[in-house]
């Protein structure tokens, strides 16, 4: 059982990865130009929105204005999306695995 979930999350760990440079890819594909929106936010909506969740919970201090979101936030939005994405991964593996 620890196996299925170990395999589940090193999937949706991977899949994190590969949407982090699909992202690159396309952004640098844009080069010497920004990218448009509608190229790159289907990347980055997908890894961003725990991250929005969080910085809206953990906001920087009045004093701060270095802008974008705190550590504390990016890493819990990390976490979030691995764990619901191995969730996820996990149910359509053993769905899988139950019609075979």
């Amino acid at each position: 059982m620890l196996k299925r979930w170990l395999v589940a999350a090193f999937i949706a760990g991977t899949l994190m990865v590969a949407d982090g440079l699909a992202l690159i890819a396309v952004t640098r594909a844009f080069l010497p130009h920004k990218p448009p929106p509608w190229a790159t936010a289907p990347f980055f909506w997908s890894l961003a929105w725990s991250v929005q969740l969080f910085a809206w919970l953990f906001p920087r201090g009045a004093g701060d204005t270095t802008g974008g979101p705190t550590v504390l936030a990016v890493a819990l939005g990390a976490l979030l999306d691995l764990a619901l994405l191995t969730l996820a991964v996990h149910a359509i593996r053993g769905r899988r695995t139950r019609r075979a």
